[in-house]
């Protein structure tokens, strides 16, 4: 990697499948330094003109009424582009995120992320064998990462993931 600075990604979602109508509805990423520092962040939520369906409430905590006068993907779309630039991205599952957030920037006629991607639960399957669980939570305990956040909410999974790619990455 030839770049100074790391992007750490994470999107929550009305569902599991952006080929299915679900949308975007919460970005968080988090520009890291190579030593592995917060340097900037970018945390927003996103209407996604669609009901929250309970499902994905019970798991991210986002309502529709937190969501009813926020701004649309396409509203937000050059702000976060501008703010990943073509710097690397980590993602933990990066298939999903980045169909996602490809899906959006492609339905708001935008031009699609081919940044490098990183996909930290990869690195951690091969680096880290033998866990009872790969979650980000489970494998970030295991590596004695303790942060006071709400996992599955999108700023604090990418901080997270982004620490847990910096410690392993210490370990080798």
């Amino acid at each position: 990697m030839n770049s100074d600075f790391l992007i750490a990604l994470d999107v929550e979602t009305t569902g599991m499948n952006y080929s299915n109508g679900d949308r975007v509805c919460e970005i968080g990423a988090v520009k890291f330094d190579k030593k592995g520092n917060e340097v900037e962040k970018f945390d927003i939520l996103i209407n996604p003109d669609m009901p929250m369906p309970y499902e994905a409430t019970r798991v991210n905590g986002i309502t529709d009424e937190m969501l009813a006068s926020c701004p649309k993907f396409m509203d937000v779309a050059d702000s976060f582009l501008a703010f990943v630039k073509d710097l690397p991205l980590l993602a933990y599952n990066a298939g999903f995120d980045m169909g996602f957030l490809n899906k959006e920037l492609q339905l708001c006629g935008g031009p699609l992320l081919d940044n490098q991607v990183i996909d930290v639960l990869e690195i951690a399957r091969r680096m880290l064998p033998g866990l009872s669980s790969y979650k980000l939570a489970s494998v970030a305990k295991y590596l004695g990462i303790e942060e006071d956040m709400d996992y599955h909410r999108a700023y604090a999974d990418a901080f997270i993931m982004g620490r847990v790619f910096f410690e392993i990455a210490r370990r080798i």
